[in-house]
């Protein structure tokens, strides 16, 4: 599939008083996992600012696997990737250039709610669990099993690997098919129950409430400390190769102005491995 880009810089320096040709801009495409695509398109911003011979372009969500394939392919040259690197995918050269820590948040369009345990979550995705404390219907949204999320579910709570099995052979529960598509049915669906992360939540600002989770509020400090329970790693990578536009992009994401901008989303960084 063709992916269409949002253009965050496209700019030419125009001739300042030397009466000489536009030099084009160069160009840096980034894509891969719908989590960080936000992130990326504010680090790009605020880079170009910084140095406008640089054009960053980020493309509709992809996904990790595909994002990583672009890459190794030339097709893009900086891949957002929620997943470690698989060892082909590093013979093929490919390197995790800087890496960042977020939250795996559960979110919702309920109006009253504010937290939810971890022993609730099979009872919330098996239908054990149908309501909000007040009585109003608890919905909940599944992710793909191609994805990140529900097998991130299964292996980090008791009894999770099940009630997802569950959730998939329930009728009329919807799919969120991409980070974007799960967040927008969140906002539509009353009384909605999405994982989702809080990279993606700070960084888009959808009209959804974030809850705590075993009374431990996902926050910048609880990310970096690691006292919210459940993490995820984000990295954004690069061929063996980079062009020149590819590790600029890389150095100001590790940059003190990129790390505020990562802050700011309430992201952490973490260790190159």
């Amino acid at each position: 599939m063709t992916a269409r880009w949002i253009h965050w810089a496209t700019v030419a320096a125009a001739a300042i008083g030397l009466g000489g040709a536009a030099h084009a801009a160069e160009k840096v495409r980034v894509g891969g996992t719908g989590i960080g695509l936000a992130t990326a398109q504010a680090l790009g911003a605020a880079l170009q600012k910084a140095d406008p011979g640089i054009s960053v372009e980020v493309a509709r969500s992809l996904g990790t696997p595909a994002g990583l394939r672009a890459l190794a392919q030339g097709a893009i040259e900086v891949a957002v990737a929620a997943r470690s690197l698989l060892p082909e995918e590093r013979a093929q050269g490919l390197r995790e250039a800087s890496c960042l820590k977020t939250a795996l948040i559960f979110v919702t369009s309920h109006p009253t709610a504010t937290g939810v345990e971890r022993k609730q979550l099979p009872a919330i995705y098996n239908g054990t669990l149908g309501n909000w404390p007040d009585g109003a219907p608890l919905r909940p949204i599944l992710r793909l099993r191609a994805g990140m999320e529900m097998p991130y579910l299964a292996q980090a709570i008791p009894g999770m690997e099940r009630a997802v099995d569950a959730a998939f052979a329930r009728r009329g529960i919807p799919v969120g098919t991409t980070d974007q598509e799960n967040v927008t049915l969140a906002q539509e669906i009353p009384g909605s129950f999405a994982v989702s992360t809080l990279l993606q939540v700070r960084s888009e600002r959808p009209q959804l409430r974030v809850l705590d989770l075993d009374g431990v509020a996902p926050t910048a400090a609880s990310v970096a400390d690691s006292s919210y329970p459940l993490l995820m790693r984000v990295c954004f990578t690069l061929p063996a190769a980079p062009s020149p536009g590819a590790q600029r992009f890389v150095d100001f994401v590790n940059s003190q102005e990129g790390r505020a901008i990562l802050h700011g989303f309430e992201a952490a960084p973490d260790p190159v491995p």
